[in-house]
């Protein structure tokens, strides 16, 4: 019956919210009170609690939590865009001295590569620009996939998915599809024979 239900309400709701804004919230906050009650010795005793309710108040309880969970997911989803940019390093106010520090630590990387010849890790992380790199590894990966021209990107993206989404991959312009998701298969495009990185190093 549970899983005819979470079926159901798949099946209604958008697959996408659950799957990445309600389930990676669930986890952060259950995770988070687990952590917090057994820091404080608490946890056994909560436990003991929750058993001590009736049914009905335990119910009530649940209910409560998922509502929680719902409006953070919610909160979380609307703000994807800014959470994007926050770890592709558009920082500023007291944020600008880090985000300057990670910019020169990248231009200085990029010139190291360039000196070394390394053609294709340079194309896998950085954009084509000096002046278009960012703090942080993912905002580079991110501006290159944005600024690369469909023909060079296309072939490397593709050579990573499988035939279904390969196949689909081709309805779309370039412009029009995720960043986030052509910025991940850029870096894992990158093959290690030729010195390329992947988003783990």
């Amino acid at each position: 019956m549970f899983a005819t239900a979470v079926s159901t309400l798949t099946g209604v709701l958008d697959r996408r919210f659950l799957r990445s804004s309600f389930a990676l919230s669930l986890a952060f906050m259950v995770l988070s009170g687990v952590v917090v009650l057994a820091g404080m010795g608490r946890l056994g005793a909560v436990i003991t609690t929750w058993q001590s309710w009736p049914a009905l108040t335990q119910l009530l309880a649940a209910a409560g939590f998922i509502a929680a969970v719902w409006v953070l997911a919610v909160v979380v989803q609307s703000q994807t865009r800014s959470i994007t940019q926050g770890f592709e390093g558009y920082w500023s106010g007291p944020l600008r001295g880090l985000r300057s520090y990670g910019e020169s630590r990248h231009w200085q990387r990029l010139d190291e590569l360039r000196s070394a010849g390394k053609v294709a890790e340079i194309y896998a992380r950085y954009p084509l620009s000096r002046n278009q790199v960012m703090a942080t590894r993912l905002g580079n990966i991110l501006r290159a996939a944005e600024r690369y021209p469909a023909l060079i990107a296309e072939p490397r993206i593709c050579g990573v998915v499988d035939a279904a989404l390969r196949a689909a991959y081709h309805f779309t312009s370039l412009r029009e599809r995720s960043p986030l998701i052509i910025g991940v298969r850029q870096g894992l495009a990158a093959r290690p024979s030729e010195g390329g990185p992947t988003l783990m190093t």
